[in-house]
């Protein structure tokens, strides 16, 4: 159903990178992602084109939308565009985590796995040819422990893993945070919250002895997170084929 990418990644020394292995993949993490909320919420502002195919506030067209990709007669346009985008900002994400050094790689039986953070809050586990997956960090809500139904009955499984921490001590209501309306100071807020996640991410791995090389820059983004307006400059800037400096924040 999906024309998978394959593409070349600046800065990246192995050759092109597929974004991931097999359609059924792609539309996996889509779903589990992009599709999942409190997720969705945010990629929304990432992917221009998300808009025009599903509400990201709206359960029910959500899950009617993800079960559609399931469906013997899929939305093959609406899930190229939402597969184009979901790659672009992976692509990216892995441009800068290289470039900053905001990434580690762990030795695992099969080969090495490189984990990594972007601007955007994107974080991204990925082989030196094939990412493996994408997601905002900080609201992205963990698999479920009991075994799930077939994708097409059950197309969104996290959905019901995600506990939105605190509110009950805050007397509120609602199943998820709240989303500003300004796209910068969301996106923005979701790289800070990131953030902090990927440093326990590393010093976990590490305690367990699993990082065999990088990880040393990641102290960067506790000490030194670029503020607001610091960060708004590298995310304007940015271009693949010529990013800004990355010393400042190494």
């Amino acid at each position: 159903m999906l024309t998978m990418k394959q593409v070349e990644v600046p800065r990246w020394p192995f050759g092109k990178v597929a974004l991931f292995s097999t359609p059924e993949r792609a539309l996996e993490h889509l779903c589990d992602h992009v599709l999942t909320r409190p997720e969705a919420h945010y990629w929304s502002r990432l992917i221009p084109a998300y808009g025009d195919w599903v509400e990201a506030g709206d359960d029910d067209a959500l899950y009617r939308f993800a079960r559609s990709l399931w469906s013997p007669h899929p939305p093959i346009e609406a899930a190229q565009e939402l597969y184009d985008g979901y790659s672009n900002v992976i692509v990216q994400a892995i441009t800068e985590a290289v470039v900053f050094g905001w990434y580690w790689v762990e030795e695992e039986a099969d080969g090495p796995c490189y984990r990594g953070l972007g601007t955007s809050g994107v974080y991204v586990i990925w082989r030196p040819q094939t990412v493996r997956t994408g997601m905002l960090l900080g609201y992205a809500a963990p698999p479920e422990d009991e075994g799930r139904g077939s994708r097409r009955s059950d197309p969104l499984p996290r959905q019901r893993s995600w506990s939105y921490r605190g509110a009950h001590l805050r007397h509120e209501d609602r199943d998820f945070p709240p989303v500003k309306n300004d796209a910068d100071q969301t996106i923005y807020h979701v790289f800070k919250k990131s953030a902090r996640r990927l440093r326990k991410e590393y010093k976990h791995a590490a305690l367990q002895g699993k990082v065999a090389d990088g990880g040393g820059r990641l102290g960067a983004l506790q000490e030194g997170v670029p503020d607001f307006a610091d960060w708004k400059t590298l995310r304007q800037r940015w271009s693949l084929a010529a990013p800004p400096d990355a010393h400042k924040y190494n």
